[in-house]
């Protein structure tokens, strides 16, 4: 197992800040988190 899945098992939620995209790592991620139960949340930077 590795440290990102150890990481997930005892996480509450994972946040992703998606509005200045997602690399293909950062959906392998997500994809994770959900696959765990994880919740995923998608806060946003705020545009200056």
């Amino acid at each position: 197992m590795t440290v990102p899945t150890l990481r997930r098992t005892v996480a509450r939620a994972t946040a992703v800040y998606t509005n200045r995209g997602t690399s293909p790592g950062v959906r392998a991620g997500i994809a994770a988190a959900e696959a765990a139960g994880v919740p995923v949340e998608h806060p946003q930077f705020e545009e200056e």
